[in-house]
């Protein structure tokens, strides 16, 4: 694409001439044509690589915008999975803690147990002794 564009227009000449004069001046006019229309299609690439540019630059800062929100989610997320972890940590504290006084209950009892067992037959052996 040449980038100087003719200014010139082209005369029409309104009073008869010679042949020669008259295709001179139609090539001229075929060139002038020719090139406006080059000049109108560079307008045109030039309008619609604007166009482009701009549309680029709006879903630049619409996708960066997403991002900054996507971005502020994950982050809080961080936080609510630390608070889920603490609360599932102090669960199971709570369920170790439950879990271990059956069993110490069950060993009290057992040696509650024992100890009545034993003293019923101390008791026994007395009165059978006696």
């Amino acid at each position: 694409a040449q980038s100087q564009v003719q200014t010139k227009e082209p005369t029409v000449r309104l009073t008869g001439g010679s042949s020669a004069g008259s295709s001179v001046l139609d090539e001229e006019e075929r060139i002038y044509r020719e090139l406006q229309g080059e000049s109108m299609g560079d307008l045109i690439m030039q309008k619609l690589q604007e166009k482009q540019a701009e549309h680029r630059v709006k879903i630049q800062q619409a996708l960066q915008a997403s991002l900054t929100e996507e971005i502020g989610r994950i982050e809080s997320w961080g936080s609510d999975v630390k608070g889920v972890l603490l609360a599932v940590d102090g669960l199971e504290a709570q369920l170790k803690h439950q879990l271990k006084e059956p069993k110490s209950a069950k060993k009290a009892k057992a040696v509650d147990a024992k100890a009545n067992d034993s003293r019923n037959l101390n008791t026994e052996q007395i009165t059978a002794v006696s």
